[in-house]
């Protein structure tokens, strides 16, 4: 089944935050169909994602290497440190398009 997230424009990179609105404006709404359920995103103060971010987007990465094996732990206990789902959803929104893929 479809749905979109509610994105709050904070949590969109730079990049996004000048096309945000549209985007989100065109899921949903198409004519002689159901309406696609949207789910809210609510907005958070996010933690510290400094040290996940030492790892660049378009960098590699391999456990094998312990600087990466610290930097995926640390990306762990931030996700399992949320007190409720919402929170996790929040975070991983915010994380997606910033942090490495591969993490």
């Amino acid at each position: 089944k479809k749905c979109v997230f509610d994105v709050p424009l904070d949590y969109l990179p730079d990049k996004y935050k000048s096309v945000g609105t549209v985007v989100m404006s065109r899921f949903g709404q198409s004519e002689g169909e159901d309406q696609i359920p949207k789910i809210a995103v609510k907005q958070i103060s996010i933690p510290p994602l400094d040290d996940v971010m030492k790892l660049r987007r378009d960098e590699n990465f391999s456990l094998f290497i312990p600087k990466h094996r610290q930097i995926a732990a640390r990306l762990i206990d931030i996700f399992l440190g949320m007190k409720t789902v919402d929170d996790l959803l929040s975070v991983s929104v915010y994380a997606r398009d910033r942090v490495n893929p591969y993490l």
